[in-house]
This record gives C-alpha cells, sequence and structure tokens, in this order.
C-alpha cells in the first residue's frame, strides 16, 4: 500500500472518529468547538491505525481496552465533556460500531460465498474504502437521527453517585453481551445462514434502544422527584406569605395607632426606629413574592436564595430583593452558574454581616438582551480592586481567598458572560452581566 492510499484510509478514519465524536457530544447536548472534534478524531484515528500497523494480529480485549482508555481520555480532555459522560459514551459508541459491523456482516455475506473470496476482495485498496466508508455513512444517519429527535439525554438534573453507578453498568452489561457476539460472528461469518446474523443485528438493535428508553424514563422520574419537593417548597413558602400578610392586615390598625402616637408625642426618635422594625416585617413579604413570581421555573436559584434570606435574618442583615426578571441561563452550565452565584452571595452576605451598617442588595434584571445580576454589599475596611480575583487573595482572617479566583476562572470560559466590580464610601458592587439570545 503507497502513501496515498494509507492517506485516504487514514481520512476514512479520521471521519468515522469525528463522527463517533458528534455523536456523544449531541447526545449529552454539549457545546464544542469543530477544531476540538477534529483533534479528537485524529488523536483517535492515529491510536487505531497505528495499533492495526504495529500488531496485526492483535488481541481483540486488549485492543478493547486500549480503545476504551484513549477514547475516555479524549472525550474527556478534548471535547471537554465529563469523565461519567466520557465512560457512557465508550459504551454506546462500542455498541453502535457492533451494530455497523453486524451490517457490515450481512452485506458480506449476501456478496461473498467464501473467506477466500472476502481476503481477495478486500485486498483491494477500492474495496476496502468503500467499506469503511460504509461505517461511516450509517455514523452519519445516527448523527442526523440524535440532533434532530430525542434520542439526546440531558441531564440537568442532580444524580447521585448510585444513579450514575446504575447508569453506567447498564450500558456496561448491553456491551458485555453484545461485542463478543460481534466478535464471535465476525471470526466465522460464512459459516452462519444470513438470516441469524440479520436475527442477531435486530436484537442488538432492540436491544440498545429499550436501554437507552429505560434510561430517559428513570432520569425523567428522577425530574419528576426533584420538580414535587420543589413544588412542597413553593408552597410552603406561599403558605407563609400568606400568613404574614394575615397578620399584617390584622396588625394594620394597631401600627396606624402607634405610629400616630409617636407623632402626638413629637418622638421623631422612636418613631425612626419603630418604622425600621416595619421595615423589616415588610421586607421579608417584598422578598417572597418575586421569588415565586420569576424563580418558580429556576428551582436551584430558588433554594439557594430562600436559604440565603433565611441566613440574612438570623444575622440581622436588611436583605432587599430587587428582581424583574426570571433567570434562565443558557450559556453556561446550570451547576457553573449556581456556584459562581453562590460565591458572590456568600461573599456579600459575610462581609455586610461584619460591616456597621449591615446591608446587602440583589438586583435582577433584563436590558437589551442582557441579563444584569447586581450584588451590592456594605463593608467596613479597604477593598483592594486589582488583587481581589488573585488566587490565596482575602481580606478576611483565616481564608483561602480561593472563591473569587475561582469565580474568574468559570467565568474565562464564557464568552457571553462578564462580571464588572466596582466600589464606594459605602458599597461594595458585583455586577454579572450575561448575554442572552434574543426573543
Amino acid at each position: 500500500m503507497n502513501i496515498f492510499e494509507s492517506i485516504i484510509l487514514l481520512l476514512s478514519t479520521v471521519i468515522n472518529f469525528s463522527l463517533q465524536g458528534a455523536i456523544a457530544l449531541f447526545i449529552f447536548k454539549k457545546n464544542y468547538k469543530y477544531t476540538h472534534l477534529v483533534i479528537f478524531s485524529i488523536v483517535n484515528a492515529l491510536f487505531r491505525e497505528t495499533l492495526a500497523y504495529a500488531s496485526p494480529q492483535y488481541n481483540p480485549a486488549l485492543y478493547i481496552i486500549m480503545y476504551a482508555a484513549v477514547m475516555v481520555l479524549t472525550l474527556r480532555f478534548i471535547l471537554k465533556i465529563g469523565f461519567v459522560y466520557g465512560v457512557i459514551s465508550f459504551f454506546i459508541l462500542m455498541i453502535l460500531s457492533s451494530i455497523v459491523e453486524f451490517l457490515a456482516m450481512t452485506v458480506a455475506n449476501l456478496t461473498f460465498s467464501s473467506i477466500d473470496d472476502i481476503t481477495r476482495l478486500t485486498s483491494s485498496f477500492l474495496i476496502l474504502v468503500l467499506l469503511k466508508n460504509q461505517a461511516n455513512l450509517f455514523f452519519l444517519v445516527v448523527v442526523y437521527i440524535v440532533r434532530y429527535s430525542k434520542l439526546n439525554m440531558d441531564f440537568t438534573a442532580q444524580y447521585d453517585s448510585r444513579r450514575w453507578t446504575h447508569l453506567i453498568l447498564n450500558f456496561a452489561i448491553v456491551t458485555a453481551v453484545i461485542v463478543p457476539n460481534m466478535l464471535f460472528f465476525q471470526q466465522n461469518i460464512i459459516d452462519y445462514p444470513l438470516g441469524l446474523i440479520i436475527f442477531n443485528a435486530a436484537a442488538i438493535s432492540v436491544m440498545f434502544f429499550l436501554c437507552i428508553h429505560n434510561i430517559k424514563k428513570t432520569y425523567k422520574l428522577k425530574v419528576q422527584q426533584q420538580e414535587l419537593v420543589f413544588q412542597e417548597l413553593q408552597i410552603k413558602t406561599l403558605e407563609d406569605l400568606v400568613y404574614k400578610l394575615k397578620g399584617f392586615k390584622h396588625d394594620l390598625s394597631n401600627m396606624i395607632s402607634v405610629i400616630g402616637g409617636y407623632i402626638k408625642l413629637n418622638d421623631i426618635e422612636g418613631l425612626k426606629k419603630y418604622h425600621e422594625c416595619m421595615q423589616n416585617e415588610c421586607r421579608e413579604i417584598n422578598n417572597i413574592l418575586p421569588l415565586n413570581t420569576y424563580l418558580k421555573d429556576t428551582p436551584a436559584i430558588y433554594g439557594m436564595l430562600l436559604a440565603k434570606i433565611s441566613y440574612a435574618q438570623i444575622s440581622n442583615i436588611n436583605f432587599n430583593l430587587n428582581i424583574t426578571h426570571s433567570v434562565k441561563v443558557s450559556k453556561m452550565p446550570v451547576y457553573e452558574f449556581c456556584k459562581v452565584f453562590g460565591i458572590m452571595l456568600d461573599n456579600a452576605l459575610e462581609a455586610a454581616e461584619k460591616s456597621e451598617q449591615k446591608f446587602l442588595e440583589l438586583i435582577i434584571h433584563k436590558k437589551n438582551s442582557k441579563l444584569i445580576i447586581t450584588i451590592s454589599n456594605s463593608y467596613d475596611g479597604e477593598i483592594d480592586l486589582e488583587k481581589i480575583y488573585e488566587d490565596g487573595y482575602s481580606t478576611k482572617v483565616e481564608h483561602s481567598g480561593f472563591g473569587l479566583w475561582e469565580v474568574k476562572n468559570i467565568l474565562s470560559k464564557c464568552k457571553d458572560c462578564r462580571l464588572e466590580t466596582f466600589k464606594n464610601d459605602m458599597l461594595f458592587t458585583q455586577q454579572l452581566v450575561i448575554n442572552c439570545d434574543k426573543a
């Protein structure tokens, strides 16, 4: 085989792995760059061709182990797919490759009458290229199906380790059943009738799609369980809100009488203190209303803010919420957004708690297709805006200063997000701006 033919065959293998990488990305709805996909396919193609050239009679079991290691590592570090997703992707691609092999065996059984015929014709460069691209055509069809159908698996809900283990075991068992079956028929392709080969291919396909269907059903149940817990939390907050409104309405006449008493006695200082107490009571009601109005469809942020509001009440922090738009972030993973948002709120709460004014305000609004989240807090002492995002820098005693450095690292991966920081003599403010798709 000359250099030109070797390059053509390598190119066919590169296309094959680029299609496999695309399947993995589309299944889990991952963002990607074409350059990363090209690098992924070249690395895997070179590994496969090098192994085939160095050891033509390789051990299938050893090859599968090495192939799995390279595939998972390249999915993780080149395509930026998580390790667990990478393992699941490997099993899915192995099952799909087995289906391709059975299709190829069916064609070979129809076309050739003996092993000698297969050996003789596959020595032809043109036939070899056609056979390789037969697999590419199948993977192209799968890419199209996954891309434009509901076969993808978007695991946005939190899966614990037990569920991830169950998920991986499902695919591992199906793969363990299919691959030896495929290898056996591959070694004895002419010795078995065409009907048996077709039956095996159909059985594998049905088993694979049933596995995907069952996993999606299981995941749907998990999401519904989380939604049920969230709805119970919403009902509880609404009940608390109704209870507080009833109490406020019941005490309204008394409040007016008390205010009138302070005015008649000209006790302005007493009136100010009483007004501050009324404001604190109203703040609890005013903070719950926007949560149930704008954040009812984002359980993670809803639950986080409820926890921060409770902490602020315990710490006597005046926490004001001004939310006029929902928070639906598609530009970065929900997990990473919650981590950024949580670190910003925790820092603001801690600084406000240690300050004299104990003030914190959260504003969420949308302007010109941009979601703007502004967190302002009172603070004491000095803040160096040039150093706050450095690893290890902190204004707090016995703190590592890791939080804002991590925020900077997460946001650096999102080109549609930017964080602005500024301060005056009273307030320290951080503003997260996220470019949203125009409606």
